[in-house]
Formats: structure tokens, C-alpha cells, sequence
């Protein structure tokens, strides 16, 4: 009936998981996790999976909404499963400024940049303006990642 269109924005945008397809990849061999920029600020969590020819690629993420309080930081909080055989990139929203990043209480990105062999599986991290919103984006290999972003709340 929708032809397709809402259910790959509910899985893209908020759910948060993608696959890129190109002339070195296709089929889920090159998977996004992580949910756009603004559903990340406005919204509480999101979740995704699917069944690959690789496995099951998952992602859950915790933020926006969900991350207010009375404090002067917000957490973002990002799981996400990448199947054997495959590579992801995994997207972190900075709900706020000095974003520190932890895989597992581990820093991976501190002071504005990657801190290269921090964690295992992850290859390198760029900084992006995705919509108006920072976002830092993990190369990763396949495995199970837990990342956690602490942002000072702008005043």
C-alpha cells in the first residue's frame, strides 16, 4: 500500500539500521546502525533488525528525550550487532558539546578526536554535521558493540 517508503524510513531513520549498497558492497555486506541525527534528538529509542546473508544485523539506541534531566549532560547510548562477514559503520549523535565516547567504560573519542587501537574491532571515527546535528561515525568490523556518548548540555 505505501509502496515500501515508510517502512525503510521507520528501519533507516528511526529504527537505525541501513545497508549501503555500491560498487564494492551490496546485500547487507555494509551495514549502518544508528538512527538519524534528528530522530536521535527528539526521540526516546529506537530499535532494528534483520536477518542478513551474513547473520543478524541489530541495533538499539537510547537518547534524546530519554537522556534529560537535571544534570548538565545528556548520554547517547548505542548496541549494535554487525554479522560476521560484514563491516559497519556505527552512528553516534552528540546530543550536546565535548562529547566523549566509551565502548564498554573504554574512551574511543575524547576532545574531539579518535583514539585509534582503544577498542577492539573499531577502525577509525570522523566527525559529520548530519541535518544541523553533530554526529560521529565508527568504522567497525563485525562484532557486538556497546557505545556510550557523554555530552555537555549547551547553556
Amino acid at each position: 500500500m505505501f509502496g515500501g517508503g515508510i517502512g525503510t524510513y521507520l528501519y533507516t531513520a528511526l529504527g537505525g539500521l541501513d545497508t549501503v549498497s555500491n560498487a564494492t558492497s551490496s546485500g547487507w555486506q555494509h551495514i549502518k546502525a544508528g538512527p538519524a541525527a534528528a530522530a536521535a534528538h527528539r526521540l526516546p529509542f529506537g530499535r532494528a533488525q534483520v536477518a542478513t546473508r551474513f547473520g543478524r544485523a541489530a541495533v538499539s539506541w537510547v537518547g534524546g528525550a530519554a537522556s534529560l534531566s537535571e544534570t548538565s549532560t545528556t548520554h547517547f547510548t548505542l548496541n549494535a550487532t554487525i554479522p560476521s562477514g560484514a563491516t559497519g559503520m556505527l552512528k553516534v549523535v552528540m546530543l550536546g558539546e565535548a562529547t566523549d565516547v566509551y565502548s564498554d567504560s573504554t574512551p574511543v573519542w575524547k576532545n574531539d578526536a579518535f583514539i585509534p587501537n582503544a577498542a577492539p574491532g573499531l577502525i577509525s571515527a570522523t566527525l559529520v554535521n548530519e541535518e544541523g546535528f553533530q554526529t560521529i561515525l565508527f568504522e567497525v568490523m563485525s562484532g557486538v558493540y556497546h557505545l556510550e556518548a557523554v555530552s555537555v548540555l549547551q547553556t
